[in-house]
């Protein structure tokens, strides 16, 4: 650039981007917060998320899952979160490592605890509620049911 370059001088705007689990929004107003474009049931939908926060377990060897046929992951739910309900295809094995909270799977509230083992069933829906942060190991057949094209997962 020249050293008498000035990008006011050449009509140049900001552009401003957010970014809200995963959604982007770029624009070069000022006008209009994020929040507000999407209006309160879409925000609350969006500033939550299906699982909290997840780490999956990779086997540092071919970058693949942990074990030719199981996945494994550790999950971190905030104190007082409540996940989104999800249903699935495979069948996961939660184990608690610290916390409390509990689990809704097909209707039914399971109060959860440290070392707590719970089954949540193909296809049932699961949703998870923190009354101190909540620290889950989970494995699942997701793996398998991926590399065989049989995974499906959906909200609720």
């Amino acid at each position: 650039m020249p050293a008498d370059f000035d990008p006011a001088d050449q009509g140049f705007r900001r552009l401003r981007v957010e970014v809200v689990n995963g959604l982007v929004r770029a624009t070069l107003s000022d006008a209009t917060p994020f929040q507000e474009c999407l209006g309160e049931k879409s925000w609350a939908h969006h500033t939550r998320t299906h699982s909290g926060h997840t780490l999956e377990f990779i086997n540092p060897a071919q970058g693949g899952a942990v074990m030719p046929t199981i996945s494994a992951h550790v999950r971190l739910l905030p104190a007082g979160f409540e996940t989104l309900p999800r249903s699935a295809t495979d069948d996961t094995v939660f184990v608690v490592v610290e916390g409390r909270g509990s689990a809704e799977i097909a209707g039914e509230t399971v109060p959860l605890a440290e070392r707590d083992i719970l089954m949540a069933p193909s296809w049932n829906a699961v949703r998870f509620r923190t009354e101190t942060e909540l620290v889950l190991f989970g494995y699942s057949d997701r793996i398998a049911q991926e590399k065989l094209g049989l995974f499906r997962e959906r909200p609720g």
